[in-house]
């Protein structure tokens, strides 16, 4: 099987790796955790922000598909999603972003990510195949920052080679 982002209101579909992630269905206003999966879903009328995270864990490279918008009212539930893959001590966490928006707030979450998790020993690596996600990481910069691929097989690949030279 393989793993697609929930980025069907894109109108794209981008393949990932391992089993199914299907897009993340949740009550108006609620944050729910199933396992390692984060789901922020609320209207747009109450002025936040939809937010969905899928993670799957691909033999110790932890897979993040973020979908919907990523902005101020709702980067705290991509920070903590990261935190929470961190603190798993992965080989490698890739953030898989099918944004349509990503503010500032997001850019900011990714570089502190980045921080820790070079302070852990951990890989860091972002994809980003939707040009407003794509368009907001180069024009800040984040390309000389963040670890850019543009496939999550080749991003987990590069991870996996990256930590087989550490421990070598």
């Amino acid at each position: 099987m393989s793993v697609h982002s929930a980025a069907g209101h894109l109108g794209e579909r981008e393949p990932l790796i391992g089993a199914s992630l299907a897009p993340a269905h949740g009550g108006q206003g609620r944050v729910v955790e199933h396992g390692r999966r984060y789901t922020m879903t609320r209207t747009h009328s109450d002025g936040i922000s939809d937010l969905s995270i899928d993670t799957i864990d691909h033999d110790g490279v932890v897979v993040m598909a973020v979908t919907g918008d990523i902005d101020i009212t709702n980067a705290g539930q991509l920070r903590a999603a990261i935190e929470d893959g961190l603190n798993s001590c992965p080989v490698g966490i890739v953030v898989y972003l099918a944004v349509g928006f990503l503010a500032s707030s997001g850019l900011s979450i990714l570089g502190e990510a980045n921080q820790r998790a070079r302070q852990a020993g951990t890989g860091f690596a972002v994809v980003a195949t939707v040009r407003s996600a794509r368009r907001s990481l180069l024009t800040a910069g984040m390309d000389r920052v963040l670890l850019l691929h543009e496939t999550v097989p080749h991003a987990v690949e590069a991870l996996r080679t990256a930590a087989a030279h550490r421990e070598a």
